[in-house]
């Protein structure tokens, strides 16, 4: 007999495997469905031709997203060449909502907590723009949750390991008056390993947020 039971909503609320697999499928159906159908304009027209030709975009190239776009227009069996490239930055703002409800639950906060924060970061203007256009801000905002979820399993060590490259590169700045001020890195290991996990949460989250909203909004204006 078979006592194997089938996946219901509540179940896959109530499992963080399950919960996790479901947000990330949803944003990706949304961003997918919301993204520009074909050819772009400016940078993203510019992104688009770059990786479907395996060309080099303006600086500072953006290797990595240009080599996913490439492999998105061999890979990828439908839609046209331009339309995969952004086909990528969907994914890569889906994984990203995806990642960071999987790392606000391994800060120990309750299913209902994430999944609320989880969706307000994926509705949010800013990253759902960037992910229907082929922009670099979707990948950026994955490798940044990315981040925050590994530096969520050692942060000592990671801060320790930060905290000696900035003395190793970059140095303490002297300024006038005998003042010092510590190097960026340092700075930023210290806001990155806070010491409560309420506080890591709102962090990440403000990191992803910011970034996307300033990032995209800059280069709409600059255009």
């Amino acid at each position: 007999m078979n006592n194997r039971h089938p996946v219901t909503l509540s179940r896959a609320l109530g499992s963080p495997r399950y919960l996790i697999i479901l947000i990330t499928l949803a944003f990706f159906a949304i961003y997918t469905r919301t993204s520009a159908p074909s050819v772009l304009s400016g940078d993203s027209a510019e992104f688009q031709l770059a990786a479907a030709t395996l060309g080099v975009a303006h600086p500072t190239t953006y290797p990595l997203y240009t080599l996913l776009g490439y492999l998105a227009t061999i890979l990828v069996p439908f839609g046209d060449r331009a339309w995969r490239v952004t086909f990528v930055t969907a994914g890569c703002a889906a994984l990203a909502v995806g990642m960071f409800c999987a790392l606000a639950l391994r800060l120990g906060v309750s299913r209902r907590a994430a999944l609320i924060g989880t969706i307000a970061l994926g509705v949010t203007p800013g990253l759902w723009n960037a992910a229907t256009v082929a922009e670099v801000y979707a990948l950026l905002a994955l490798l940044m949750v990315v981040l925050g979820y590994v530096v969520s399993y050692q942060p000592s060590a990671i801060s320790h390991q930060l905290s000696a490259i900035s003395r190793e590169k970059s140095g303490v700045r002297r300024y006038s008056a005998g003042s010092v001020r510590e190097p960026p890195v340092q700075v930023v290991a210290k806001q990155l390993i806070p010491q409560h996990r309420e506080k890591t949460l709102i962090g990440s989250w403000f990191s992803v947020h910011s970034s996307a909203v300033l990032q995209f909004g800059s280069s709409r204006l600059s255009a």
